[in-house]
């Protein structure tokens, strides 16, 4: 990446200098600290393409006053769709509560021993299943602290695994401790208040 910066600092000095202002992480993948949410791409254009569906050919006035009602539109729907949620008791949007049920019941099958206390460090072992067996454990390790566990899942959804499910379950720790913000209804609701 850094290489390709160069070249194009040579031919376009200008759009580089814009492109530095904006901090690594925010753009690019390599620097974003794996924090995606599962999403592996970043290719907004397919998004406005969406956004401009019907729309391209149309003169420029027209055309923005269509993204603006578009947009507007959906705003105001996904705002309303979410405030019923929440007043319906829900505190996540339902593909995250539905994931964390299947983690929960995936997490009956897991054995966790604590390695360090102080670091909230633990060895879970997957046991067989009625639907697999496994004629030895297979072992992970959990670091709550660091909002890490071997998998992988953890890290990348920022949605407890059913290791890490298991280690809250084994030490009585409230599981929404380990859920980002991002999930939570009320973080969502504020994205759409105008």
């Amino acid at each position: 990446m850094q290489a390709k910066l160069s070249s194009m600092r040579s031919q376009f000095p200008q759009a580089v200098a814009w492109i530095d202002k904006i901090p690594l992480h925010k753009w690019s993948q390599a620097y974003d600290g794996g924090w995606r949410y599962t999403h592996m791409t970043t290719n907004l254009a397919e998004c406005m393409n969406y956004v401009l569906k019907g729309a391209r050919s149309l003169p420029i006035y027209a055309l923005l006053k269509i993204t603006f009602q578009n947009i507007n539109a959906w705003f105001v729907e996904r705002g309303l769709k979410v405030d019923f949620i929440l007043r319906v008791g829900h505190q996540y949007p339902e593909d995250a509560t539905t994931l964390l049920q299947q983690n929960h019941q995936k997490s009956a099958y897991c054995h966790v021993q604590r390695y360090d206390q102080d670091n909230y460090e633990f060895e879970v072992q997957e046991i067989s299943t009625p639907h697999q067996y496994r004629p030895k454990p297979i072992s992970f390790t959990v670091r709550l602290n660091d909002w890490c566990c071997d998998c992988g899942h953890f890290q990348t959804s920022r949605l407890p695994c059913h290791h890490v499910i298991a280690v809250c379950s084994f030490s009585h720790m409230p599981l929404t401790n380990f859920i980002d913000l991002v999930y939570s209804l009320d973080y969502i609701n504020k994205a759409y208040q105008v």
